[in-house]
């Protein structure tokens, strides 16, 4: 009777323990999907907070340290230049706060500076007076939108109703 008993315990799962178990994780798995997969807006949005947040440090350290800082901007990402003994503008390359940057897979920026669009490998210049041109950074991803832009002498990342609000 004994071994009777262990050929009945050793035999596995029921179908019904199986399809209990396959639906859990078959939800579990949908929404792990669902959360990681973040919208399209909050991907735009963060890069552009992230984008002016940079912007505003590089700002910030061109006025303390009284030098002069620049972002390049391309199509695939951002680079921080800074002007070398040689008077030449050079890639920041020690500075981990404001080290080259690759926008996300499939975002793409365009630059407009004092009005007028700029081309491909388009930039600021961050002068020790703190000076800035006027300027709108546009990033898109997807159908979502969001503006980085000079504003009332503050660099801040925008919707396009309150870029166009304001």
């Amino acid at each position: 009777m004994e071994s009777r008993q262990l050929s009945t315990r050793a035999r596995g799962f029921t179908l019904i323990e199986l399809l209990v178990v396959l639906l859990l994780l078959t939800i579990t798995i949908g929404i792990v999907g669902l959360n990681l997969g973040s919208n399209d807006n909050e991907r735009v949005r963060d890069e552009s907070s992230r984008i002016a947040a940079l912007l505003q440090t590089a700002r910030d350290e061109a006025i303390l340290q009284g030098r002069v800082l620049a972002i390049q901007f391309k199509p695939d990402g951002y680079l921080f230049l800074h002007v070398n003994e040689k008077g030449r503008l050079t890639p920041l390359d020690t500075d981990d706060t404001l080290r080259p940057r690759r926008l996300p897979e499939g975002m793409s920026l365009t630059v407009d500076i004092e009005g007028v669009p700029a081309e491909s490998d388009a930039g600021l210049i961050f002068e020790p007076s703190g000076q800035l041109p006027a300027f709108v950074l546009t990033l898109r991803y997807g159908e979502a939108v969001w503006h980085t832009r000079n504003q009332d002498g503050r660099i801040r990342a925008l919707s396009p109703e309150a870029l166009h609000a304001g």
